[in-house]
């Protein structure tokens, strides 16, 4: 909740480093950390360590290591204030829905 999007890096680094299928491009958006700091943007090297890294990464999952393991974080993670109970959210969410398609519905159909 603390983090910025400053603290965020957008990083191929897990995904090349546990042969995840993701098309070549696709980024993943995790918050900073000692992995990063030592394997992002080094792509032909992640994959020449794969099988140590990838046990290092399942290692720091397990042990909930978050030096190592990412904490994935998309990009608005400088604007969460709180932290809500689920049907808090979710009450919030369908009042918000409820109010717009009373107001704004009827003039679309019209």
């Amino acid at each position: 909740m603390q983090a910025t999007a400053d603290d965020t890096v957008l990083t191929r680094a897990y995904d090349l480093a546990t042969a995840a299928p993701f098309p070549p491009g696709i980024g993943d958006r995790v918050l900073r950390n000692e992995f990063t700091a030592a394997w992002h943007g080094r792509d032909a090297e992640v994959v020449g360590h794969r099988t140590e890294l990838a046990d290092q990464l399942a290692a720091a999952a397990t042990a909930g290591d978050a030096r190592l393991a990412p904490a994935r974080a998309g990009c608005a993670a400088g604007l969460i204030r709180s932290v809500l109970p689920t049907e808090e959210i979710m009450r919030s969410l369908i009042a918000d829905a409820e109010r717009v398609l009373r107001e704004r519905a009827l003039p679309l159909l019209e």
